[in-house]
């Protein structure tokens, strides 16, 4: 599962920050996975869009109870937009880098 969050680009390094807080703890968004995009490619001028990738309702806590401060939690419909154009273009990218490689 995936869980978007939007951050006003005034909170960037603070996010970041907490995203690359405390690598080898139990939780951690460096196990989880995440992607920074720059909002501007979803129509969110001056914001930037984090994707965690989670696996249960105890991850899911983490994530929004150390993000809480920074970023709000996308409504469904531009979550679901958001992750369908980010994983097309990941994919286009393998595909792509795949071809060179043949």
């Amino acid at each position: 599962m995936k869980k978007v969050l939007i951050c006003d680009n005034a909170k960037k390094a603070e996010l970041k920050a907490i995203l690359e807080d405390d690598p080898y703890g139990v939780i951690n968004f460096s196990k989880l996975g995440f992607t920074l995009k720059d909002g501007s490619e979803f129509d969110l001028e001056k914001k930037t869009v984090v994707l965690i990738n989670y696996f249960d309702d105890k991850e899911e806590k983490f994530i929004l109870e150390k993000l809480k401060d920074v970023c709000e939690e996308a409504k469904e419909d531009k979550a679901q937009e958001i992750i369908k154009k980010v994983e097309e273009a990941e994919s286009a990218a393998q595909s792509g880098f795949g071809s060179l490689f043949g």
